[in-house]
């Protein structure tokens, strides 16, 4: 390599050298520079992420603190438990597709498009309520970081 080297002309010799130099600077950057800053990008949207989730679980807390504190503990009728349900699902940014009332008291809430972190919070403000309770769900992923889900519900006084 050296003798190769050496038969070079100088002129030659230096446009080696900034050739080398060049790729050394070309892969620098294409294997630590970018994927240090593409790190850094992902982790400031996940940070961005995970405080929005945190806020969201902070005021279903609170609203569950303001729920136990308000309620008198009687269970609300179905209609009106219902009307409570929706209003609330509004009020914490959950967009329902379908509303249904069951012959047994039941409602069957229909989500198509919701974030999980909402919802879970949703539901647990829900069973909070007096005479609030789950009877079933089915939740499922979708391809967005989102999710389709329906709810069977139970509240109220019949």
């Amino acid at each position: 390599m050296m003798q190769w080297w050496e038969t070079r002309e100088p002129r030659e010799r230096l446009l080696l050298s900034i050739a080398a130099l060049l790729t050394l600077l070309v892969l620098g950057y294409l294997l630590v520079i970018s994927p240090l800053s593409s790190a850094r990008e992902d982790a400031s949207r996940a940070l961005a992420s995970a405080q929005a989730d945190r806020a969201i679980v902070e005021r279903g807390i609170a609203a569950i603190g303001s729920a136990d504190a308000s309620s008198s503990g009687a269970a609300p009728d179905v209609d009106d438990f219902r009307t409570m349900v929706t209003r609330s699902a509004r009020e914490a940014g959950l967009s329902l597709s379908r509303v249904q009332r069951g012959s047994d008291g039941t409602i069957q809430l229909r989500f198509d498009d919701a974030e999980p972190p909402r919802l879970f919070a949703w539901l647990a403000t829900i069973e909070a309520e007096p005479g609030g309770e789950i009877v079933a769900a089915s939740i499922s992923a979708r391809n967005d970081e989102r999710i389709e889900a329906v709810i069977e519900l139970r509240g109220g006084r019949a």
